[in-house]
């Protein structure tokens, strides 16, 4: 930045963050994936329908061109508050949805579909700021903490509020409750936006290049913008090497993540009060996640993170494609070990990559790199959820075997990408961190860590 934030601006701005995050936590889980996932199960859904949605919110980044486009008319701070608050209140159709279904269910799914569509639009334009406004409040060296301090916030208040969700279902299966939960979570997620109506002020963040520019000369100056700082990054092997990795890690967990809650659903059977508690054991998972990388990502390294992410990863593929045949009772404690995993690994990974970016990039490039990796992602994920979806609807519909054996197959075939991401990793550039070959050249991590703390 050309003009950056002294210390006590970077406190406040710290501060807003942490607040947004807070009342962002608390929304995102009564709305997230997993939830919108069972409740278009309830009304109707199939398969393809679950990976339909779910690649929504990936394509939401694709549509951080439209606020590349914006950012020099309003600001990237403007755009960040307004389009996070149009997010939540764009999942008003959704709630219509379950007052209809059983009289027009096509109608009722495509008011979901709007309702989820519209929200991943306006995530996307919005989060165009997300990444400048974090770099801006912490510096080089508090990075690695400060990102995964507001991934631990974010999740401990989807904890707390996913274990009122248990209860609730527990007592209430009803579909109707689905739609409060989405109403209490457009409140909380409007409410979201008024800390950063409080941040700092001063900064390039509030630059405005032309308020009275012309939109559609906008959106072509934008692409030229992007394209022409993509060229030019994917000339550094570092650059090239990550965006690659990035890419694939996207595309390959939306093969994977939104079809783990219809797998246990579908196949076992599983009410939703049980759903939501692996939910919940993820959220833990997620949370214990941050706390370690708060403490040890800015020690060993971004890429030696991402590589030991993508190697428990493995596991979780292996553990989906060896399930067991029978909802018996060890069946919850498998399924919990999953869900725990799994988040642990996607939010390290997510983590970990935006702070692999922010080391192999000048600060002047953090806006449209930004842009650009978060684009690539959403793409990759779109593509990802919407071709699972397909393979799985397909096999179930011609396919003449059991659900079980269908999922195991498709999990199963997907093991060999994962271990090749892991290899993948390991051939990118250190960005300050530790190398693959020095991880393993130690005794012990407790040996990494020691040396470096002391």
């Amino acid at each position: 930045m050309t003009n950056p934030l002294n210390d006590a601006q970077k406190k406040k701005g710290q501060s807003a963050l942490i607040l947004f995050q807070t009342f962002n936590g608390i929304s995102f889980c009564l709305m997230s994936g997993n939830i919108i996932a069972l409740y278009a199960l309830k009304i109707g859904a199939n398969t393809y329908f679950v990976g339909l949605l779910n690649s929504f919110i990936s394509f939401s980044m694709v549509m951080m061109i439209i606020g590349k486009m914006l950012v020099p008319r309003y600001g990237i701070l403007s755009i960040f508050r307004t389009f996070w608050a149009l997010r939540y209140v764009s999942m008003i159709p959704a709630i219509f949805s379950a007052f209809i279904y059983k009289e027009n269910p096509s109608l009722a799914l495509f008011l979901l579909g709007t309702g989820v569509f519209l929200f991943s639009v306006s995530r996307g334009i919005g989060f165009t700021g997300f990444s400048p406004m974090m770099a801006s409040v912490a510096s080089e060296n508090d990075r690695g903490r400060f990102f995964s301090l507001i991934q631990l916030v974010f999740h401990l208040c989807g904890l707390i509020v996913g274990i009122m969700i248990i209860f609730i279902l527990h007592l209430n299966k009803s579909v109707y409750m689905y739609t409060i939960f989405i109403g209490i979570g457009i409140i909380t997620g409007v409410m979201a936006s008024v800390p950063l109506f409080f941040f700092p002020k001063g900064s390039d963040l509030d630059y405005v290049e032309n308020r009275h520019g012309k939109l559609i000369p906008g959106f072509f100056k934008a692409i030229k913008d992007l394209t022409e700082n993509l060229k030019l990054a994917l000339k550094r092997v570092s650059f090239n090497k990550y965006l690659k990795v990035n890419i694939s890690i996207f595309f390959l967990f939306a093969l994977i993540d939104p079809f783990i809650i219809v797998f246990f659903k579908k196949v076992y059977h599983m009410p939703d009060s049980l759903i939501a508690l692996f939910v919940i054991i993820g959220s833990l998972g997620a949370i214990v996640n941050s706390y370690m990388s708060k403490k040890y990502i800015d020690i060993i390294g971004a890429k030696i993170t991402l590589f030991i992410f993508s190697c428990i990863y493995c596991l979780i593929v292996f553990l989906l494609m060896i399930a067991p045949h029978t909802a018996s009772y060890p069946l919850w404690i498998y399924a919990g070990i999953i869900f725990f995993i799994s988040k642990f690994c996607s939010t390290g990974m997510s983590t970990s990559t935006m702070i692999y970016l922010f080391g192999v990039i000048d600060p002047k490039e953090h806006l449209n790199l930004s842009i650009i990796q978060q684009m690539s992602c959403g793409m990759a994920g779109f593509i990802g959820g919407n071709i699972g979806g397909v393979i799985l609807q397909t096999f179930e519909n011609h396919i003449q075997l059991s659900l079980s054996a269908i999922y195991r197959i498709y999990f199963g075939s997907l093991i060999l990408f994962f271990i090749w991401l892991s290899f993948s990793i390991a051939k990118m550039h250190n960005a300050g961190g530790y190398s693959v070959r020095e991880l393993f050249s130690k005794l012990s991590f407790g040996k990494i860590f020691n040396s470096d703390i002391s």
